[in-house]
């Protein structure tokens, strides 16, 4: 399921599309889909935060963190390497 929703959600990708929350009845709906192994879902009517909502709550749900406590650290000197590569890269582009 994971997959799925990891493919569906580049095929959908926009900046930001984490942010905004999908309609709740909508994203419940996604989400039996899904449940119930229908591979083959017309998502023609739902939006890009319908489905990053069906892949949040997949993450929350998961009963061992993806990202483990161990490496916590590690994240977030990533996280910084990254932000600072991103600034220097808008400082660079204007």
């Amino acid at each position: 399921m994971l997959e799925l929703l990891l493919k569906l959600m580049l095929r959908f990708f926009r900046q930001g599309v984490y942010r905004i929350n999908g309609v709740k009845n909508r994203v419940d709906k996604v989400r039996i889909l899904f449940e119930n192994q229908s591979f083959n879902i017309d998502l023609s009517q739902y939006s890009p935060h319908d489905i990053s909502g069906v892949l949040k709550l997949f993450l929350r749900e998961l009963p061992e963190p993806l990202l483990h406590f161990e490496l916590y650290d590690e994240f977030l000197q990533i996280a910084k390497v990254v932000r600072r590569a991103s600034s220097f890269y808008c400082f660079v582009k204007k």
